[in-house]
C-alpha cells in the first residue's frame, strides 16, 4: 500500500533532511552540450533556368519512351513464342490448319 502513494518516499524524504543538514548540497553535471556528429556544409541549390529545365524533361521523356518500347517489345516476343507453341503443338496432333481457308 505504501508503494501506491504518490508523495515522496520516506528513504527519499531521510536523504534530503540528512543532505540539508549537513550544510552540503549535491552538485549535478549539467547536461552535455549538443554537438552534432557531423558537419554538414550549408544547403545551396542553383536556380532552374529554361534550358535544364527542358532537359530535365527530355531526359524524363526519353526513359519513359525507352521503357515503353521495352515493354512493347517484349509483349510481342511473348507474342510469337506462344503462337510458335500452339503451331506446334497443332501440327503434332496431325491438324492441317491451313485446310479451313
Amino acid at each position: 500500500m505504501m508503494l501506491l502513494k504518490k508523495g515522496p518516499s520516506p528513504q527519499t524524504a531521510t536523504n534530503k533532511s540528512a543532505g540539508a543538514t549537513s550544510g552540503r548540497l549535491r552538485e549535478t553535471a549539467p547536461p552535455p552540450a549538443f554537438a552534432p556528429s557531423r558537419a554538414y556544409p550549408p544547403l545551396t541549390w542553383s536556380r532552374p533556368s529554361v534550358a535544364r529545365s527542358f532537359a530535365d524533361g527530355l531526359g524524363v521523356i526519353s526513359r519513359a519512351m525507352g521503357a515503353a518500347v521495352l515493354l512493347v517489345a517484349t509483349l510481342v516476343g511473348i507474342g510469337l513464342v506462344i503462337a510458335l507453341l500452339m503451331t506446334t503443338v497443332v501440327r503434332a496432333l496431325g491438324v492441317d490448319a491451313s485446310s479451313g481457308y
